[in-house]
């Protein structure tokens, strides 16, 4: 992609022009969600402005606007995924389409004794919906393997198979590895095996185009907000010869033809499947969406994200300590990594003070990680918005982190570290000090016992309060520095005596908010929780 093409498609994009914390925005979490071009945002605004109404339900002029814009969003969906309008069903996103699947499709069709294919590499929304199905059936789970080289292991999906499996619901691509798994063979080996087939195309679905057709699966689910599109929307296809034998999974208004005390008439699919008041604003911001990237080369688009990953896989490889997770034959822009002493954590919090933000944890694959044995991973996944300048940018942050990767020697020097903290006068400056705080060795006798693990947290986390009548003393300890360096700041302050609403200031005083949001994982805030109901 040329640099005036680029600059003229990051300018359609808003929120690239902000700065955090003073630093421009790099965004590379695109995995999880995507930006929003104007032509979106305004679209959604227009609606409110000027055509908010219900759909369906209504014959004045408004409505019946605010319903030709929605129907019409539904034609545009199914001609982008080479499909019929009537296989189409809004969701709120890919992980309501599979539970849709997996309770209105499959729980009336399987007994005792089934099997269901799924891959070790699925999305928790690909996973637990036929998780919960098996248990409460006894049917049983079976789950394929990867290979060495991060693609799925064909010889073990042919050999579960044979076990004449009842449903397969395989991702497109992984949201870990950002491996492109060969969908439309395995669809027609499951097929050919009798299986229904469902495939999560979150994640392919910003990347390359799709044809139900081609692809020939019985159901495929992404979602509006990582397809450039408005939060809170998703599609399901289904076929429709399947869809209107399936009962509905919700009841309500708008999904009905006639209703008595006695009985119900539902409404033919995919209408029969949206009850209540849909998100009209949502629909009409995805189909804004799509619009705005037919305007675009796919062509294009793909090469400058494949020129993108390819540079900063290579720059990667070259920091030491890292090790990247393999991502398979084929790949989309994602890159999955972690460090042999950096906590996943560390890095990214360590990044979003340069303004960079990315993603790590788990996940929702907790699964796939545990196999790789594995806790938390960096992933940094892009789109056709980036730039090699910002894959630059964030080599040299990283390059500067592993190469100043120092612990200190002794605790003695806790105090000073926690003063010149309080007298930091920048976000990156507070940072640094705090990693280094969480880098110190304390004699105290070791806390990494189960019985003080902190549950949920994203980094191991280990805390332990001891009480008196007349004090609370308190000692941590973490995988992640960020983290265990918190917990030297608020150990310093509540073995002081101080209360944990001077505490809460405190920390918020010194720019520290962030670590105190009630966020999946969060340590900290359950810590002051549990301090403040002591």
């Amino acid at each position: 992609m040329d640099a005036q093409t680029l600059r003229r498609i990051r300018a359609d994009f808003p929120i690239l022009s902000t700065r955090i914390d003073g630093q421009p925005l790099v965004y590379f979490d695109n995995a999880a969600t995507t930006q929003k071009p104007r032509a979106v945002i305004d679209a959604i605004t227009q609606y409110y402005r000027r055509d908010n109404a219900n759909v369906h339900r209504a014959a004045h002029h408004l409505a019946t606007r605010a319903t030709d814009q929605f129907e019409r969003v539904r034609d545009q969906v199914a001609q982008f995924i080479n499909a019929s309008p009537n296989e189409i069903v809004w969701t709120r996103g890919t992980t309501e389409a599979i539970n849709l699947v997996a309770e209105s499709f499959l729980r009336p069709l399987i007994v005792p004794g089934d099997r269901i294919i799924i891959a070790i590499s699925a999305h928790h929304a690909c996973l637990l919906p036929f998780q919960r199905l098996v248990q409460d059936v006894g049917a049983h789970l079976d789950v394929v393997a990867l290979d060495d080289n991060g693609d799925l292991d064909l010889s073990h999906f042919n050999e579960l198979l044979k076990r004449r499996p009842r449903f397969v619901a395989l991702p497109h691509v992984s949201n870990v590895l950002g491996t492109v798994y060969p969908i439309k063979t395995l669809v027609k080996a499951a097929q050919s095996a009798g299986a229904y087939t469902l495939i999560d195309g979150a994640q392919a679905a910003p990347h390359f185009s799709l044809d139900m057709n081609d692809i020939n699966a019985d159901f495929y689910a992404f979602s509006g907000h990582k397809l450039f599109g408005p939060t809170g929307i998703g599609v399901l296809f289904g076929r429709h010869a399947l869809l209107d034998k399936m009962p509905p999974w919700q009841v309500g208004g708008e999904m009905i033809e006639h209703v008595t005390l006695e009985e119900t008439r539902y409404a033919p699919a995919p209408l029969r499947f949206e009850a209540g008041t849909p998100d009209i604003a949502g629909v009409i911001g995805l189909g804004a969406a799509i619009r705005y990237l037919s305007t675009l080369d796919t062509d294009m688009l793909t090469q400058h994200e494949q020129t993108l990953v390819n540079h900063l896989r290579e720059g990667l490889t070259e920091l030491p300590g890292i090790t990247l997770l393999s991502a398979g034959t084929h790949s989309v822009s994602l890159v999955n990594f972690y460090h042999e002493s950096i906590n996943a954590a560390d890095i990214v919090m360590h990044l979003d003070a340069q303004g960079i933000a990315a993603r790590a944890g788990s996940h929702c694959a907790q699964p796939l990680l545990n196999a790789l044995n594995l806790t938390a991973t960096v992933r940094l996944s892009l789109a056709f918005y980036n730039t090699l300048q910002e894959i630059e940018h964030t080599l040299s942050v990283l390059r500067e982190m592993v190469y100043s990767n120092e612990e200190p020697d002794s605790a003695s020097g806790i105090s000073d570290m926690i003063l010149a903290l309080e007298h930091a006068d920048n976000w990156p400056d507070r940072l640094n000090l705090l990693m280094t705080l969480g880098a110190v060795k304390t004699n105290s006798h070791p806390l990494r016992e189960s019985r003080y693990l902190v549950s949920g947290c994203a980094s191991q986390t280990w805390i332990k309060i001891t009480q008196t009548a007349q004090q609370t003393h308190l000692e941590g300890d973490s995988e992640s520095r960020q983290i265990k360096g918190l917990i030297h700041l608020i150990a310093a302050k509540v073995n002081q005596g101080h209360s944990i609403e001077w505490i809460r200031d405190y920390l918020t005083g010194l720019g520290l908010e962030r670590q105190l949001s009630r966020s999946r994982g969060n340590a900290i805030a359950h810590l002051l929780d549990w301090l403040d109901a002591r």
